[in-house]
């Protein structure tokens, strides 16, 4: 008998310990903890640190652990692959979209479809809260494997005192961009710095909204698909090549150095006065937010890249102002612990109040989503005139459903390996820039041909 119930015992505290496991990790205090592996890099995590301890305020049963790394991408690649439970979060931040379709093919990330026809508030689904050009993005097969976690704007920052200083506009044409350089040059100051030596100098992004800006939706829509070797010879694209060969050959124009630059230097040059103009991303304000203590007085601003034909408008005459931002994703791992209570930690993410936190603790950064309030005027000059390109501009993701793209087989920009803002910036002189430029329009068509075909 006494061995019996020993048996018992032992039987029914093994039992306690496996259900307490299976209550999806709690803490030693109860808690359930929902695990959050997120990038860390330009945009910080206050963001972050902020969402969660709103969510927690309104689920006291609920502790929030998060994770961010600048190495993440790897770290969640590799303990997906992994397969061991334990070490894969409820939440997952992915910016590679190979990855992305990867981890669905092999059944790593949960289908979410539900999440998208689920209320966020106000009797509004999630499916008409984010951004329709975002649905696209991250839909596979008619489902939902992930939601949209930032967007960005891209385009050049401008010294905004400095401009109020010497009396300089705004360009909103490629004309007047040129035009502008050369006033800024008179007055005995570089216009432009950039990041030659790292992320082809934060152009490629630009030259993705010159190219849809030029050619109007439909024909920017059409490159995007890639569905043959010809949408590689648009104008369009010849023109987007032509604007950098115009910026990075002109030594005139391009403060001394920036050709070896990196992201951070650069940016250390343009806040230090040393360039009127750089061109960059809505994440440049809270990236540098350290350096910019060292600079009270400085004031800068952004504006999207300007219109190639000179009177604003695309090829067909329609006004277009076009940014072309970043589509990064949070998923939620098919071996996560914890799916439902994350479906509701991103759906939460999502109500207006969280899209506005996350702009205000990011120094102006949009998600893709509809934003309701209109009056950013509580934000710096930089993040009010990146939320008034986000909503002015039409937001595009560079992305294609085409499997070659998909599997990495194929990009956007084919010659010299993509580092085509590199092959530019080593011509000898400005005439050989708009040489070459012609030369990388024939090279990624003679590429593209010999994967799409005609």
């Amino acid at each position: 008998m006494k061995k019996f119930v020993k048996i018992l015992c032992l039987a029914l505290a093994f039992l306690m310990m496996f259900s307490l496991g299976a209550c999806g990790n709690r803490e030693d205090d109860g808690k359930i903890k929902l695990k959050i592996s997120f990038f860390k890099a330009g945009f910080g995590d206050e963001w972050l640190v902020k969402t969660a301890e709103a969510f927690e305020d309104s689920h006291p049963d609920v502790k929030v652990v998060l994770e961010g790394h600048a190495n993440m991408e790897q770290l969640v690649k590799n303990r997906l692959e992994a397969g061991n439970a334990d070490k894969i979060a409820d939440i997952v931040s992915i910016t590679n979209m190979t990855f992305y379709h990867d981890y669905i093919r092999k059944g790593y990330l949960e289908d979410i479809s539900d999440l998208y026809e689920m209320e966020v508030e106000n009797g509004k689904k999630f499916i008409d809260v984010v951004l329709p050009q975002f649905t696209d993005y991250v839909k596979v097969n008619d489902k939902y494997y992930g939601i949209p976690w930032e967007g960005a704007v891209t385009g050049f920052a401008y010294n905004k005192k400095m401009f109020e200083q010497y009396g300089w506009e705004v360009p909103t044409t490629m004309k007047e961009f040129f035009e502008l350089c050369d006033e800024i040059k008179s007055e005995g100051i570089a216009p432009i710095v950039y990041c030659g030596g790292i992320a082809e100098g934060y152009f490629q992004n630009i030259m993705l909204s010159w190219m849809f800006q030029y050619e109007g939706i439909e024909s920017g829509e059409e490159f995007f698909a890639l569905e043959s070797a010809d949408v590689f010879k648009k104008e369009g694209r010849k023109l987007a090549y032509e604007q950098v060969a115009k910026i990075v050959c002109n030594k005139d124009i391009v403060l001394s150095g920036s050709k070896g630059f990196d992201h951070l230097a650069a940016q250390r040059e343009f806040i230090q006065g040393n360039a009127a103009m750089i061109p960059t991303g809505s994440w440049l304000q809270t990236e540098m937010s350290e350096f910019l203590e060292g600079f009270p007085n400085f004031e800068m601003a952004m504006f999207a890249a300007p219109a190639i034909n000179d009177d604003g408008k695309d090829k067909n005459g329609n006004d277009l102002t076009v940014s072309v931002g970043n589509g990064d994703i949070l998923a939620i791992p098919s071996k996560a612990a914890n799916k439902e209570l994350a479906k509701e930690f991103l759906l939460f993410m999502s109500t207006q109040e969280m899209l506005n936190l996350y702009v205000e603790k990011t120094g102006g950064n949009p998600r893709p989503y509809v934003y309701e309030k209109t009056d950013w005027s509580n934000l710096s000059a930089f993040g009010e005139s990146v939320m008034e390109i986000w909503n002015s501009a039409y937001n595009i993701f560079p992305y294609s459903n085409n499997p070659l793209y998909l599997s990495g087989d194929i990009g956007f920009w084919l010659a010299e390996a993509g580092q085509c803002v590199t092959y530019l910036q080593n011509s000898s002189s400005l005439t050989e820039g708009i040489s070459r430029a012609s030369l990388l329009v024939n090279k990624d068509y003679e590429l593209a041909l010999d994967k799409l075909g005609k």
